[in-house]
């Protein structure tokens, strides 16, 4: 499948599935927030797949985190027929001067979540699974640590239970916050060992 970049004039990089990186130019961010806030104005580099062919993706990021809420990682959405889109992306998040794994699930609105970690580094996974007792699908995301073992972090329940015909599965990096001293910066976001099944 071939990648192709959204919010940028970057050319994908020759081998996706080798260490590359993407820069976010300052303010720019994939969040949405009541009562009229929609930002989706992050480098994404993606694929399109038909949604029934998702089954898993996962990679390792890490960057220079420094400013408040610098970000990168995963990226599932769901394009809508309007020109919307509902999405989850997961990684790293810089907050309260720390990095931390970084969960944001968006239907009509987003909403957030955090959970510590020890090190600038991390690879995230997200995949498609059933509960024993129901058919319906949900997208699990998972920190995965050492010698594989996967941590659940969450579940978001919505993900396959719509129409959609189509997904988008790839990786962003994203700058919000732009400080006084430094207008102009940009963030660079390393990937490494990008998988998608």
């Amino acid at each position: 499948m071939t990648y192709k970049y959204t919010n940028s004039t970057a050319p994908p990089p020759f081998n996706p599935h080798e260490a590359f990186t993407i820069t976010a130019p300052p303010s720019t961010d994939i969040w949405r927030k009541p009562p009229s806030h929609n930002a989706f104005t992050a480098p994404i580099l993606h694929q399109t797949l038909p949604i029934s062919r998702f089954h898993s993706i996962r990679v390792t990021v890490t960057a220079p985190w420094k400013t408040l809420y610098d970000q990168g990682g995963l990226l599932f959405a769901l394009p809508q027929a309007d020109g919307s889109s509902k999405w989850v992306k997961a990684g790293i998040e810089f907050f309260d001067g720390r990095a931390c794994a970084s969960v944001v699930a968006a239907d009509q609105w987003a909403d957030w979540s955090l959970v510590a970690i020890e090190s600038d580094t991390v690879t995230v996974e997200f995949a498609r699974e059933s509960v024993p007792e129901t058919d319906a699908p949900s997208l699990w995301v998972y920190l995965v640590e050492d010698e594989g073992r996967r941590r659940p972090i969450r579940e978001v329940t919505w993900a396959f239970a719509g129409t959609e015909e189509e997904c988008w599965v790839g990786v962003y990096a994203a700058k919000p916050t732009v400080t006084r001293a430094a207008s102009g910066e940009t963030l660079e976001v390393s990937f490494s060992g990008l998988t998608v099944k």
